[in-house]
Order: C-alpha cells, then sequence, then structure tokens
C-alpha cells in the first residue's frame, strides 16, 4: 500500500467511501510499523497470571486477585502495572476501592472512548488508571516528591520570573541558563496568579495554556514552562534562547523534564550538564496527544465495524483524517528533532507506539 505524503489527505467519491476507509486504515498500520520498527524494545506475555508488588507502592492501592498482566516497571518512585481482561464493571469497582483507600485527593474521572481516573491521597502518592473497552487497564502509582525550604535563586535568568510566595519545594537543577524548581505548598488559584504574573512580564510569545499548563517565550527567546502538577505542587522550568545555528546556548537541553505526572524525576546530577533521562512537558504532550487521537480512531473503527449503517459515519471518518495530518505534523516536529530525544523520552515514545501499534491491528 502506498503511504501517504504528510499533507495529502485522499479524495472521497461517494462509491469508494467503504474501500477508502479500510485502505487508510491499513495504510496508517503499516506506517505504525514502519515507526515502531525503527526501536527495540522487549514484549512480555500479558496473559500470565499477575504476582502483585509487594512493595510500597503496591500495598497502597487494592489488590486485584487472579488477575492476569504483569508489572511493566517498579523503583521506590514509580509502579506501573498492565491488567488484561478486566471488565468495565471490575473497573468501575475498582476506582470505588481506590477511593475508599484514600485516592480521593483531586480526583477527576472522564470517559468517552476510554475511562481514566486520578488522584492523590493524603500523603501525596498519586494513582493514574486507564481503562480500555478491550479489557486492558493501565495502573500507575507515583511517589511525592521529597520537598524542603529553599532560597530562590539569585541568577540573572531566575530574576526574569517573579518570585513564588511558597519557598517550600525542590530546586531539581540549576545553571546560568536555567532552573528546573518544583514549588509545594502553591493551590491551584496560586499557581493561576502566577501564571498571570508571568504573562504580565513578557511571557506571551507563541503562548500556550490551559487549566493545568502554560508555556510561552518572551521577545527575547527566553522560554518558560509552568505546570499544576497536582497536590498544591507548580512545576517551573525556564531556559535561555537556542541557538540559530550548532545547538544551543549553555547545553540548556540537557536537562529536562521528566515530572512522572506528579513530580517523581530521575536525578543524574542536573547540576553538572550531564545529559539526564527527564522527560521535557512539551514531548510528552505530543506523545500523548497522538496515542489520544489513536484512543478515539481505534473506537471510531469499532463502532463503525459493528455498525448497521456505516454510511451515516462518513462526516465522523473525514474529521478524524484531517486531524490525523495534524497529529503527523507534530510527530514529525518529533522525529525531525530525534538527536534530542533521550533514553526516558525514547522508552515513552516506544510504550505508546506499541500499545498504538496493538490497538491497530486488532481492529484490523
Amino acid at each position: 500500500f502506498r503511504v501517504l505524503p504528510e499533507n495529502e489527505i485522499p479524495p472521497v467519491l461517494p462509491g469508494d467511501f467503504y474501500y477508502l476507509l479500510e485502505e487508510n486504515m491499513k495504510r496508517i498500520i503499516v506506517m505504525l510499523l514502519a515507526v515502531v520498527s525503527l526501536f527495540v524494545f522487549a514484549s512480555c506475555d500479558s496473559s500470565k497470571k499477575l504476582e502483585w508488588p509487594d512493595d510500597k507502592l503496591g500495598e497502597l492501592i487494592p489488590r486485584i486477585e487472579n488477575a492476569s498482566g504483569e508489572v511493566v516497571s517498579k523503583n521506590l518512585d514509580y509502579l506501573r502495572i498492565n491488567l488484561d481482561d478486566i471488565s468495565e464493571s471490575q473497573y468501575l469497582d475498582y476506582i470505588v476501592d481506590c477511593k475508599s483507600n484514600g485516592f480521593n485527593i483531586e480526583a477527576v474521572e472522564s470517559g468517552s472512548v476510554y475511562y481514566s481516573f486520578t488522584a492523590f491521597n493524603s500523603n501525596g502518592y498519586k494513582i493514574d488508571i486507564n481503562y480500555y473497552f478491550d479489557g486492558d487497564m493501565d495502573i500507575s502509582v507515583y511517589a511525592p516528591i521529597s520537598m524542603s525550604d529553599f532560597d530562590w535563586p539569585d541568577s540573572d535568568i531566575a530574576k526574569m520570573l517573579p518570585i513564588p510566595d511558597s519557598n517550600y519545594g525542590k530546586i531539581e537543577w540549576e545553571a546560568e541558563y536555567g532552573f528546573v524548581i518544583y514549588v509545594g505548598n502553591t493551590t491551584k488559584t496560586e499557581y493561576k496568579d502566577y501564571v498571570s504574573a508571568v504573562y504580565a512580564l513578557g511571557f506571551t510569545v507563541d503562548y500556550k495554556k490551559g487549566d493545568y499548563y502554560f508555556y510561552a517565550d518572551n521577545a527575547d527567546g527566553y522560554s518558560v514552562s509552568l505546570k499544576y502538577e497536582g497536590f498544591n505542587t507548580m512545576f517551573v522550568r525556564i531556559d535561555e534562547p537556542k541557538e540559530e545555528e550548532g545547538g544551543t546556548n549553555g547545553e540548556n537541553d540537557n536537562s529536562n523534564n521528566n515530572t512522572n505526572n506528579n513530580g517523581a524525576s530521575n536525578n543524574n546530577d542536573a547540576n553538572s550538564g550531564e545529559l539526564t533521562d527527564e522527560i521535557r512537558p512539551e514531548f510528552k504532550e505530543a506523545i500523548d496527544s497522538y496515542e489520544a487521537f489513536f484512543d478515539e480512531y481505534c473506537a471510531f473503527m469499532k463502532k463503525y465495524n459493528s455498525s448497521s449503517n456505516p454510511t451515516s459515519m462518513i462526516g465522523d471518518y473525514m474529521s478524524f483524517m484531517s486531524r490525523y495530518t495534524e497529529t503527523m505534523s507534530k510527530l514529525n516536529e518529533i522525529s525531525n528533532d530525534s538527536n534530542k530525544i533521550n533514553t526516558a523520552e525514547l522508552i515513552y515514545y516506544t510504550e505508546a507506539m506499541t500499545r498504538i501499534n496493538q490497538k491497530l491491528l486488532e481492529i484490523n
């Protein structure tokens, strides 16, 4: 099959709708298979009975007896479990159990093409659950950031930002070319006030803003990233401008942010200027957006395959094709910058691609 160029959307003729729908699905699968084949990853048999982890993070969350699946990742700060053959009612019961176990602070539930649940407990541990209607369920648990009183940096670049009201948190790393700081004891309202203060200081160029994030440059090219991590924690990062040629000033891309959604991060001595395995917020946002798109697409195709009137879905299908072009454009931006992708980002990327590929093969 011919893989369409990035910006080419296939023409649709009424009589060709069914053929086109199947052909485009196959083209996407071929493209993703080509991308995934560039990377080496280990696959595990998720059909085996799961041995529930007996460490602290595993004991914090409700146990599911006689489940099949695997422990994908486990350390002192992070636990991820993948479960198979979980029914919708089991998922909903599990959320009730999580809340009963104390994961009821800043709880957020959503559900359309798949279900998700995130919440903190009173000690700052975070749980993140995603349930897909094919029976797969992912459970991630994150340890809280270790915080203490700190002094705001006195560097010239630090003076470009307002000093937060709270001096409780953690300086992840700092240098003359930038820093990453987690500021605790900061409510969501205080985070929004800080965003407004940063915006007022001139960080208005190419800004992107949501309820929980803010990215922007100023007129001189300095970049700032702000995020509300949850549990009264704010993420603050600033970087000096990138050079037009020859890389970046001061190796400011050598330390990136892996927040693990609540701030748990790898510590590879970022103060030394050596490369760290930390995921940049913009990288994570792009990959998450990419995976979310294909979750919707696969749910749509399952609905199409079982529909008695597929022609009524042509409008939704063309909307997906238009969004597909935009999504691939964002992914290509990352691929073109592949020399800056570190180990943690590569793992995050390939895990997402593997999940997407499996879903696409299922609907094929």
